[in-house]
This record gives C-alpha cells, sequence and structure tokens, in this order.
C-alpha cells in the first residue's frame, strides 16, 4: 500500500474500511491507525527485553564476587547459603556485602554469620560486592 493510497483512501485497507460510515478526514485518520497498528505491530517482538538471568546461578567457592555486570559470576537476587558443616580450622561461613571490592568499615553494607546447620539469605543490587568466607556453596533463589 502506498502513501498515496493512504491519503486518497483507496487500496485494500480502504476497502475493508469502506462499509463503516465514515466520511472524509475521519476516514483517513481511521485507516491511517489501521495501517500503522499491522505495520508497528510486526516490530514489537523487536521491543521485548533480554530475557533474564537464570535462577539457577551458584557460587561454589570462597572469595570476593562482584554483583550484576555482563561477565560477573553472580547475579543482582537473593542468594541463600546453608552451613551444614564447619571447615576443619574451625571458622564459621561469613560474609560481607559491601558498595566497593575493598573490604573495610567504612563500606559495608551489611556481614553475617552463618553457623552450622543454619542457613542465611543476603539480597544483592547490581553494583555491589559480596564476599564469602568458609561458606561452601550459595544459591540464586529470587531475582
Amino acid at each position: 500500500m502506498s502513501r498515496r493510497d493512504l491519503q486518497t483512501g483507496s487500496g485494500r485497507a480502504a476497502r475493508l474500511l469502506s462499509s463503516t460510515p465514515m466520511k472524509g478526514k475521519r476516514r483517513r485518520l481511521a485507516l491511517w491507525i489501521g495501517v500503522s497498528i499491522l505495520l508497528l505491530g510486526g516490530c514489537v517482538a523487536l521491543l521485548r527485553p533480554a530475557p533474564p538471568e537464570p535462577l539457577g546461578q551458584y557460587i561454589h567457592e570462597d572469595g570476593n564476587y562482584e554483583v550484576g555486570c555482563s561477565s560477573c559470576e553472580m547475579g543482582a537476587g537473593t542468594w541463600r547459603v546453608r552451613a551444614p558443616w564447619i571447615k576443619r580450622d574451625g571458622n564459621v561461613c561469613q560474609w560481607i556485602r559491601s558498595d566497593s571490592k575493598q573490604n573495610s568499615n567504612t563500606n559495608q553494607i551489611e556481614r553475617g554469620q552463618v553457623k552450622p546447620g543454619e542457613s542465611a539469605k543476603v539480597t544483592v543490587r547490581k553494583g555491589e560486592w559480596l564476599t564469602t568466607m568458609n561458606c561452601g556453596q550459595w544459591e540464586r533463589i529470587a531475582r
């Protein structure tokens, strides 16, 4: 369908709308809106956001993890750890949530310990860091 067809009200779309009791400008406006919806409808699929990160993420080792970057091992959301055992040296699971890679009292947001047989949940956001020590496996349970 050409632009001229839309302006003059001729063409297939105009024939489809000819049964409606519209005249002049109203008819052309309705035709223009209908064609726009048809043309843009196919583009809606291109506007969908990228799929979210999978929930089945795991952290298996102690470390200092950046949250939410494209190459990060840890996605933003709520993570759970279960501490069913104590390491041989007697240390309990400890974690620190901070706003930078370097852990200090000034940049710590939250910290905690998990005793043997207990579990803990920590919610981290993009741009934060989570340091985990003697904890074993962390599992992402929510976004």
